[in-house]
């Protein structure tokens, strides 16, 4: 563009005053920027109107190149065109999108977990402060938002947390080690802007999110909180007696949060002390004044409650727990000090002897981001035009965790019949048989193989063709097989809820039933409007509440014919009258039971825990609307004093007095009696079609290795690309070196006998050498096998017409080849769980679909986070 000089008249042009070259100056530069706006919308008309082959030059010069086969039409060329290259950075968050979705938002968003296990046990109006990229947010947690803030899980936590606010995202994690669930907070924003971590909060004190300082102040620590006026909001305080909590850990900037103060504090005082009157005169109270005579703290004789004298009123020292309970950030800290803002604490000094661990708490500044997780997945741009994709080397979706897989060749056949100690398989040949020392899992058409839950155990196994495993029944730390015979369950051990259709049974020991198996009851004495035909007979397992309790629905079961339900109306018990307390007692009570005496309690069965209605047409009605309320609620016993049962309704204290008299009602049962039993009935029509059809086991110690440091998988190519053989447990050790190219005719090998005398090595058939390693050789041939005895060395006759390929040395591995085939997985996934151990085919992928955006003009620069070598030490190698 042309200097604006040459536009102006001649005698402007020769004027060179500073103000006239500023303004020249200024307009040149203006139109400078015009320029560039002008030249930058006529590249981009072009872009967005050119067709043909005219777009793709243009798009070509600008370095866009078309992909090969893309399917993109002229029109959604033109779209991608001058987004490509005029704002290569927009693509950047499709990056990121595509990341997440193959390693979930766990690896591209920082995230911090509570260091403490659920239920938690917080007070209502604890409340945690979270800072992450979007600023400040704080979620209270109240009473009101849960059924039991005491024992609150993560879940609702997390639900809380979830309903308040979208800055962050809550769940909750389980260990799958010990099955532990923590409370998890996650940032909403992907990349490395976005960050996460505590700022203040009470309930920090209970969950501990990172970052925590490793200060030790417990139960008797003592501290002073001083400030030099009453109403200064600088507040000191100082570590004056008890365990060394380490503050010289504290910088300034981090957190503390104060939480759980005890009723009242107490502080350094004269001994001149006195009995003066209370603020209303209506108790007495001690004074406690300083030195010179000013009087400072009253601490009632009477209720403990501690008053402050300020000179003009009294105040509660109750209520200095919500005045110096909450989060403060650290403006100066010392040794033995640390100094926080606090206006509103009215008190120059006082001491506080720490009620528990974790009254006061220190959590760190530092923000946590994606790169504190272990992995993490992000695009970020290191130079122009150049992408760098960071990801973890196995994405999640292939990721083996330890105690969700079988990390063996798991052995799967038909389950023929089982007893509570016994299990029969259908095993035609022999060298299939697994060994008797084994764990399995169990599968039907109604259940996949669920490898997280306890295995069962098996200790010994027959000879037989169909060999029946000795299964353990003793050990809680694996499953049971129910009782296949009648047996006792116990002592009315069958619980009844009044007006339902459930049954609930508890069983004196482990009853080995799962969801949707058929169990029969025998010999229960009934109770109420149940009678034994309806009792008597096969129930299906609703739901196994644990290894003890089931639920079932009390229906007419015949075979596979299920009926209505059985509406149970309860057991009637004799008349009373209803009265409601003045005010509610301490166990929540508000009405209660008024019987003629204690025996008439005693006669009506009902006990602390026990439900009960009361009939709608039953005695008359003093206060017809609390008595109205009562009869149409399911009420429980609280508590028995004497001749009164007390029972919760929720109605709250009111004006005492009857609201019913005369009445009567139907209680819950507990019943079934010592004869009481209970099997699982093998042969039933229910159990034949849901339970025992296509029932299989899997054996998860098939081929086991010699160093139980080992965890991996066994089977090393299941798909065949490297090998079309599978091969089995049987494995022996070479007692000598095989040189190649030579046919030793006899080779001595290891004992290959067990304890029961059976061969572990088959008789004949084909075998494999030093499997898994470079050295691999085989399908190899062998015509017999010689067992040694008591020599501890047998032979194996190999085929005299083979000739090795490599030398073997001495402790070869040698094992029996199963099948010349490889496994294939069944297409239902119920053996990924043994098989899948891990794959780079995800994430190969993942850099396919992004590498299609190479087009827009950007270069990918892959970076893969490979883990630690897990058994680089040779010393753990799997077969060594």
């Amino acid at each position: 563009m042309a200097d604006i000089r040459n536009y102006l008249p001649a005698r402007l042009r020769k004027v060179n005053q500073k103000v006239n070259q500023a303004f020249i100056k200024a307009i040149n530069e203006q139109n400078e920027k015009l320029l560039e706006l002008i030249q930058a919308c006529i590249d981009q008309f072009f872009l967005t109107t050119a067709t043909g082959r005219y777009l793709v030059q243009l798009g070509e010069q600008e370095g866009f190149v078309m992909p090969p086969n893309s399917g993109l039409d002229i029109s959604a060329y033109r779209v991608l065109v001058p987004l490509m290259v005029s704002s290569p950075k927009q693509i950047r968050r499709t990056f990121e999108e595509a990341i997440e979705a193959f390693y979930t938002s766990d690896k591209t968003r920082p995230s911090i977990t509570a260091s403490f296990y659920a239920p938690y046990n917080l007070i209502s109006g604890d409340d945690l402060h979270i800072e992450t990229e979007k600023g400040i947010t704080k979620i209270s947690i109240l009473s009101a938002n849960v059924s039991d803030i005491t024992n609150i899980s993560a879940s609702e936590l997390s639900a809380i947390i979830n309903s308040t606010q979208s800055n962050i995202f809550a769940d909750n994690v389980e260990d799958r080690l010990t099955g532990r669930n923590y409370l998890r907070l996650k940032s909403t924003t992907v990349g490395t802007t976005s960050f996460i971590r505590i700022v203040g909060g009470t309930a920090q004190n209970i969950l501990k999110f990172p970052n925590t300082i490793l200060t030790e102040q417990e139960v008797g620590t003592q501290w002073v909180f001083s400030k030099p006026q009453a109403y200064s909001d600088v507040m000191t305080i100082t570590w004056t007696a008890g365990t060394n909590p380490k503050l010289y850990l504290i910088q300034k900037g981090d957190v503390l949060t104060i939480r759980n103060l005890p009723d009242y504090l107490t502080g350094p005082y004269g001994s001149d002390v006195s009995l003066k009157g209370s603020e209303d005169n209506s108790s007495a109270i001690i004074a406690l004044h300083t030195t010179n005579e000013q009087m400072d703290m009253y601490v009632a004789s009477d209720t403990g409650h501690g008053w402050l004298w300020n000179g003009s009123i009294f105040v509660d020292v109750g209520a200095l727990q919500s005045l110096a309970a909450g989060s403060y950030e650290i403006i100066e800290s010392g040794y033995d000090y640390v100094v926080v803002r606090n206006s509103i604490f009215p008190i120059t000094s006082f001491m506080l002897n720490q009620p528990e661990d974790n009254t006061l708490f220190f959590t760190s500044q530092k923000r946590i981001s994606i790169y504190n997780n272990k992995e993490y997945g992000l695009a970020s741009e290191v130079e122009a035009g150049v992408a760098t994709i960071t990801v973890p080397a196995i994405p999640p979706l292939s990721k083996r965790f330890l105690t969700g897989s079988s990390h063996l060749h798991g052995l799967q056949l038909p389950v023929l019949s089982f007893t509570r100690n016994s299990l029969t398989v259908e095993c035609s040949q022999e060298k299939d048989k697994p060994v008797g020392l084994n764990q399995f899992v169990l599968s039907n058409i109604r259940m996949m193989y669920n490898f997280r839950k306890a295995y069962y155990k098996t200790v010994y196994v027959d000879s037989s063709v169909n060999p029946i495993y000795a299964v353990q029944s003793n050990d809680d730390e694996y499953s049971i097989l129910p009782f296949t015979f009648p047996v006792l369950i116990g002592e009315d051990s069958i619980h009844c809820e009044v007006n339902s259709d459930e049954l609930i049974i508890g069983f004196t020991y482990p009853h080995g039933l799962l969801e949707g198996w058929g169990f029969t009851l025998s010999d229960v004495n009934t109770i109420g409007n149940l009678t034994s035909s309806m009792i008597n007979k096969e129930f299906i397992t609703n739901k196994v509440i644990s290894p003890y309790y089931i639920v079932c629905s009390m229906r007419e079961n015949s075979g596979i014919n299920i009926g209505l339900p059985i509406y149970f109306s309860g057991v009637a018990f004799g008349t009373f009258n209803i009265y409601r307390y003045l005010s509610v007692l301490d166990d929540g009570s508000d009405f209660y039971l008024e019987f003629p005496d204690e025996i008439a309690v005693i006669a009506s069965g009902l006990k602390i825990g026990t439900t009960f209605v009361i009939q709608p047409d039953s005695g008359t009605d003093v206060d017809l609307f609390y008595a109205d309320a009562i009869k149409h609620r399911k009420l429980q016993v609280k508590s028995i004093i004497d001749n009164k049962v007390n029972i919760i309704t929720g109605l709250g204290s009111g004006t005492t007095g009857a609201v019913i008299l005369n009445a009567s009602g139907n209680r819950s049962a507990d019943f079934g009696g010592t004869n009481s039993k209970y099997y699982f009935d093998q042969n039933s029509n229910w159990n034949i079609n849901n339970a025992m059809k296509n029932l299989t086991v899997c054996f998860l110690d098939y081929t086991k290795p010699k160093n139980a440091s080992y965890v991996s998988s066994y089977l090393y190519d299941p798909t065949g690309s490297q090998t079309l053989h599978t091969l089995s447990k049987y494995i022996t050790y070479s007692s000598e070196i095989i040189l190649r190219g030579s046919n030793p005719g006899v080779m001595f090998v290891d004992k290959i006998s067990n304890l029961d005398g059976g061969f572990t090595f088959p008789s004949s058939g084909t075998m494999m050498l030093d499997y898994g390693t470079d050295d691999k050789e085989g399908p190899i041939s062998y015509l017999a096998v010689i067992d040694g005895g008591n020599s501890f060395v047998s032979q194996i006759i190999i085929d005299p017409a083979y000739r090795f390929k490599k030398t073997h040395q001495s402790g070869a591995q040698i094992q029996y080849i199963h099948s010349n085939a490889p496994y294939v997985p069944s297409i239902d996934g119920s053996a990924y769980p043994v098989y899948v151990t891990g794959t780079a085919q995800a994430r190969n992928t993942l850099f396919k679909l992004l590498e299609g955006l190479v087009a827009g003009g950007i270069f990918l620069q892959p970076d893969i986070l490979f883990p630690d070598i897990r058994y680089s030490d040779e010393s753990i190698a799997p077969f060594e």
